[in-house]
């Protein structure tokens, strides 16, 4: 009996605790179905706050694109340039560097040498360094190119040069070359031994074509003066004291001294124009007749003078005709300023006259 007491107390005391675990579970179940229908509403009421983190985390892109930050404006590579055009910003300064360079722009009267050399002598050069504005056309239209000169001649002066028959030195001989401008004198006269002196001289005008000769006289030792009359009036007739021909006068005729000065003062305009080979050609009023002479330019020679030696210009005057005998040379040097610095006339006998270039003297 007490065996089944104990055994009946044994299984109630079972069941009670069984009912107790039992109770407890539900009473577990009751809190997580409580927690379970309690959890949607709190978190309802939890989503109406701002979740600035979980914005973020989630859509980090969105807020990129669609609102950029105001402190971070795009950068853009006009935006430069605009900033420098406003009004409110101040002009940059120009750099030192560019300074010099305006600087060393050619100077106004540098500009007008040059352009003297072309146009006329009132061009204002001024206005296209100090001022954008372009010259006026129509002002700009009369305005000519000035022609080359083609004449030069050299300054007045007397030379000395010392003279030589077949090589053998004679007294020295003058030639005296005198211009205003728009007149000339040109004589020469050199002592001959047992001949006496031979006189030469040329007087004239100077117009376009150069020199103008009037009278040419020549003579040599005692005998009487030999004249060649140039009339360039309405008349344009050559008269000769040798023979009473008259022949017509033709613009730009040399007598036979005159010729050597014309040429010297058109190779001092132009003497680039006379190198090697080129040939100049002259109408020449001789003593009784008139000729056409061709004038050559040979190559530069060194030319032996008292104070050394000096590079000129040979020229050469070629035959004339098939019998022509008598030779005639000159050499012009440029340092010199284009004068003759030697003449060389060779006779049909064979004798040679030379010239050779002793001393100057501005007059």
């Amino acid at each position: 009996m007490m065996r089944s007491l104990s055994e009946s107390f044994s299984r109630s005391h079972l069941i009670r605790r069984l009912g107790g675990l039992v109770f407890l579970v539900l009473c577990l179940h009751g809190v997580m179905l409580h927690y379970l229908l309690t959890l949607p509403s709190t978190y309802t009421m939890s989503s109406t706050q701002p979740r600035p983190l979980l914005t973020v985390s989630l859509l980090p892109k969105q807020v990129t694109q669609t609102t950029p930050r105001p402190h971070r404006p795009p950068v853009l590579a006009p935006q430069k340039p605009q900033r420098l055009a406003t009004p409110a910003t101040p002009p940059i300064p120009p750099s030192p560097t560019v300074t010099p360079d305006i600087l060393h722009t050619p100077t106004v009267s540098d500009t007008h040498i040059s352009i003297h050399n072309s146009v006329a002598n009132d061009i204002d050069t001024t206005a296209d360094i100090a001022s954008p504005t372009p010259i006026d056309p129509s002002h700009a239209a009369i305005f000519t190119p000035e022609p080359e000169p083609t004449f030069a001649p050299p300054p007045s002066a007397r030379s000395t040069y010392i003279s030589t028959v077949n090589g053998l030195r004679n007294q020295d001989g003058n030639i005296l070359w005198t211009t205003e401008g728009l007149h000339y004198q040109l004589s020469i006269e050199i002592p001959l031994p047992f001949f006496g002196p031979f006189r030469y001289e040329s007087t004239g005008e100077i117009d376009t074509y150069g020199l103008a000769p009037i009278r040419y006289a020549e003579s040599r030792g005692k005998h009487a003066a030999i004249t060649t009359q140039f009339h360039r009036d309405a008349e344009q007739t050559i008269h000769f004291s040798r023979t009473p021909t008259t022949l017509p006068l033709k613009p730009g005729t040399q007598d036979r001294f005159s010729v050597l000065w014309q040429l010297v003062a058109l190779v001092r305009a132009m003497p680039t124009r006379y190198t090697e080979g080129v040939t100049q050609h002259f109408s020449v009023a001789d003593t009784d007749q008139v000729e056409d002479w061709a004038i050559q330019a040979q190559a530069e020679e060194d030319v032996a003078l008292p104070q050394g030696h000096i590079i000129a210009r040979h020229f050469l005057r070629l035959p004339r005709r098939a019998d022509d005998a008598r030779k005639l040379e000159v050499w012009l040097a440029k340092d010199l300023g284009w004068i003759p610095v030697k003449i060389r006339q060779t006779e049909p006998n064979g004798n040679v006259i030379e010239l050779i270039f002793k001393s100057s003297t501005p007059l």
